[in-house]
């Protein structure tokens, strides 16, 4: 089955705040992070896109997310941001 390879960097990080994009989700407090950059590395089988999408997107966030004060969110928060974004609902 064809695979896709993928690199994820995000740099520029430093002193910047992690915030939600949704009132409906809110975050205990402001959350800097100290890091300089943050990279992932992910193989994704493409015939199996639409079931490991979440995984997918946790795999390739949660590193990022660590870098604010260790913030970690539940794979539902995941699995709601997900569905709601192939639904056509992006906030």
């Amino acid at each position: 089955m064809p695979r896709s390879a993928r690199a994820s960097r995000t740099a520029g990080l430093p002193e910047r705040t992690l915030k939600s994009a949704s009132s409906n989700r809110r975050l205990s407090d402001d959350r800097k992070s100290h890091d300089k950059l943050s990279e992932t590395e992910t193989v994704i089988v493409l015939g199996d896109i639409k079931s490991a999408l979440v995984d997918e997107v946790q795999r390739v966030c949660e590193p990022m997310f660590m870098l604010f004060g260790f913030m970690v969110f539940a794979r539902q928060v995941y699995e709601d941001i997900v569905r709601r974004f192939e639904r056509g609902e992006v906030t």
